[in-house]
């Protein structure tokens, strides 16, 4: 992202809990962001892998992302944990955020 203050992302630590689901995504932890509120970042793994350039932030037009709360939730270290649920079928699998 472009926001690297410690208000966005700047300490982000993006990757500290990562999951691979079903429906070619990955989904990311990061804790740090927002004054450590934490972050959830959702992104298509094929845009990922085609898009990607070390040289510049590459905005993904299929993201998913938690945003900026309230004062109250900083601290809180959303994305620290993340790990999926898998149920039978057909109850859909979901996967669970600490």
């Amino acid at each position: 992202t472009e926001a690297n203050s410690p208000q966005g992302q700047g300490f982000c630590q993006a990757g500290f809990s990562i999951d691979f689901v079903k429906n070619n995504r990955v989904v990311v932890g990061g804790p740090g962001s927002f004054y450590w509120q934490g972050q959830l970042i959702s992104d298509d793994i094929s845009e990922i892998i085609t898009r990607f350039n070390r040289e510049y932030y590459t905005p993904y037009s299929n993201q998913l992302t938690t945003k900026s709360a309230s004062d109250q939730y900083d601290d809180s270290y959303l994305g620290k944990s993340c790990w999926p649920s898998p149920k039978p079928p057909p109850i859909p699998s979901i996967v669970l955020y600490f």
